[in-house]
């Protein structure tokens, strides 16, 4: 009885001594993903129901572009777990639910940076310049999204062995969907500083009655400069390692910046932290002391060189209105100006 206590124990250590611990690049990629994926999959399962809330609270449909890209994401993420867990003889289910969810996932971002960007220039600009820029932003969109969704259509389904199921995409029109949305990108918030600028040199006085619309505009170009330079530092990062196992996490990385951005972008009037709100003001009352010393420097040389009737009255002929800027340093606003 014995011997074969001590048989058998044998018998597992030596099982035991055999496991073999596999920590080649394709096993430590597939647990990167693994993390990565269920992680991305909370973060848009979280700005889902988010924006699901502040749209039946505030009827504002500006949230309904971060729900349909949050929800779209979570879904296809949500897919690539099930059939991580559960490997399927046949493929077609998951290849079908991914490219229904992958249809609306990237696209609701770009079109909310068109339709914010086309709101403020109407706001800021004359018509001339206001349909320029809006015709342009339509276009760079709508040619970002026939490329985005020319590539979704070359995407094949394969049998992974470890994951189960996976997709695979020779074309070169994910080249073309990376250059256009950062072109996209760029104008906007190359526009947006042009709009903001073009409102500052033409401001009469300061007060408050446009605070919330100035918030919306320092707001809205400090989330563009976030999702502008993560697209220009994470895209070539996704052309060069491409062929690389677990290095498509950067796309999840990606998508994830850009619906937390759109979403603070659409719920920016309804924050309750002070110090978030102001955190985007600061802009303004930062430009406004600049231009308050700038005047203040003018207006000590025109004294000493005793020209101030004349400069005064050149004032008065010009037809940009001048800058008055108050004690209190409170945000620019355009009172009073035809635009």
């Amino acid at each position: 009885m014995d011997s074969n206590n001590t048989l058998f124990n044998n018998n597992l250590l030596n099982k035991k001594n055999k496991i073999e611990i596999d920590n080649s690049a394709d096993i430590v990629a597939l647990r990167i993903i693994s993390v990565g994926v269920i992680i991305c999959c909370y973060i848009y399962g979280k700005y889902t129901i988010k924006s699901a809330y502040k749209f039946i609270l505030h009827r504002n449909l500006n949230f309904i572009f971060p729900l349909v890209a949050g929800s779209f994401a979570f879904a296809n993420n949500v897919n690539d777990i099930v059939h991580y867990i559960y490997h399927p003889e046949d493929c077609s289910i998951f290849f079908v639910i991914f490219k229904a969810s992958s249809t609306l996932n990237w696209p609701p971002i770009s079109w909310l940076k068109t339709y914010r960007l086309s709101l403020i220039s109407k706001i800021y600009l004359r018509k001339r310049r206001f349909y320029f820029i809006t015709i342009v932003s339509v276009i760079f969109s709508t040619l970002y999204c026939l490329c985005y969704f020319l590539n979704l259509g070359q995407y094949k389904y394969i049998k992974v062995e470890l994951t189960g199921c996976g997709v695979t995409n020779d074309s070169k029109y994910i080249y073309h969907v990376m250059a256009f949305d950062i072109i996209d990108s760029i104008f906007s918030l190359g526009a947006i500083c042009i709009i903001i600028y073009n409102a500052i040199i033409n401001l009469r006085e300061l007060n408050t009655k446009n605070e919330k619309l100035n918030n919306l505009v320092s707001e809205g170009i400090l989330e563009l400069i976030v999702i502008t330079i993560s697209k220009i530092v994470i895209y070539p990062l996704i052309s060069i390692t491409s062929y690389l196992p677990a290095f498509d996490v950067f796309w999840d990385i990606l998508s994830v910046i850009s619906i937390n951005c759109s979403y603070r972008m659409v719920n920016f009037p309804y924050m309750s932290n002070c110090r978030e709100k102001n955190f985007g003001r600061k802009i303004f009352s930062f430009i406004g002391s600049k231009m308050k010393n700038i005047k203040t420097f003018i207006s000590t040389n025109d004294s000493k060189s005793n020209i101030s009737t004349n400069y005064n009255s050149n004032l008065n002929n010009l037809s940009t209105p001048s800058i008055i800027i108050d004690d209190k340093g409170e945000n620019p606003s355009l009172k009073g100006i035809n635009i």
